[in-house]
C-alpha cells in the first residue's frame, strides 16, 4: 500500500530518527526550570495550569500552524520564520514543540501535558478521532478542566466540544 511505504519512508527519515529524539532530550533537561519560570509565585492548581497555558498561547513562545499551507500534514509552510515547520509522527517526544516552536493540536496537547505534569499537575491528553483534535484535562479540585492550548479555550463548559461544534 502506498500510504504505507510513505509512513515508513517518513519514520526513516533523519529527522525523526536523530534530531528529533535528540532534541527531547536536550529540553527535557531544561524541563523543570522552565516550568518553575512559568509558575512561579503560584500556590493553587488552577492558577498553575493557567499559567501554563498562558505562557503557551503567547505568540512570542509558540506559532500555532492549524490552516497554514501544507505539503502533507507532517511539514507546513508558514510566513514568519522558522517559515517550514515540522510537525511530529506520532507521540514520542512532546518537548519537540520547545525547539520547533511552531505546531499544532497534538504538539500542543503533548507539550502542555508535559508542562503540566513537572508543575506536578494531573493531566490527561484527550484526542477526538472524529475531528482529529487534541486537548489536555487537568485534575483541579476533584475535577477536571479542559485545557486546549491549540483553539485556545482554558476552562470552557463541558458542553463546549459536544454542543458548540456539533460533534457527538
Amino acid at each position: 500500500d502506498l500510504h504505507r511505504l510513505i509512513r515508513r519512508q517518513r519514520q526513516m527519515c533523519i529527522r525523526d530518527r536523530y534530531i528529533i529524539p535528540n532534541v527531547d532530550e536536550v529540553e527535557r533537561k531544561n524541563l523543570e526550570l522552565l516550568v518553575s519560570n512559568i509558575v512561579e509565585n503560584v500556590t493553587t492548581d488552577l492558577e498553575k495550569a493557567r499559567k501554563i497555558y498562558e505562557w503557551m498561547i503567547n505568540p512570542a513562545h509558540l506559532t500555532n500552524v492549524y490552516r497554514s499551507y501544507k505539503i502533507d500534514n507532517y511539514i507546513v509552510f508558514m510566513l514568519k520564520p522558522p517559515f517550514i515547520c515540522l510537525r511530529l509522527l506520532g507521540e514520542d517526544y512532546p518537548l519537540w514543540l520547545l525547539h520547533s516552536k511552531c505546531g499544532a493540536c497534538m504538539e500542543y496537547s503533548l507539550l502542555y501535558r508535559e508542562l503540566a505534569s513537572a508543575a506536578n499537575l494531573t493531566v490527561r491528553s484527550i484526542h477526538d478521532l472524529g475531528e482529529d483534535h487534541n486537548w489536555d484535562e487537568v485534575l483541579v479540585d476533584g475535577k477536571w478542566i479542559i485545557v486546549d492550548p491549540s483553539w485556545p479555550l482554558f476552562n470552557p463548559p463541558i458542553s463546549f466540544y459536544e454542543v458548540n461544534r456539533s460533534l457527538n
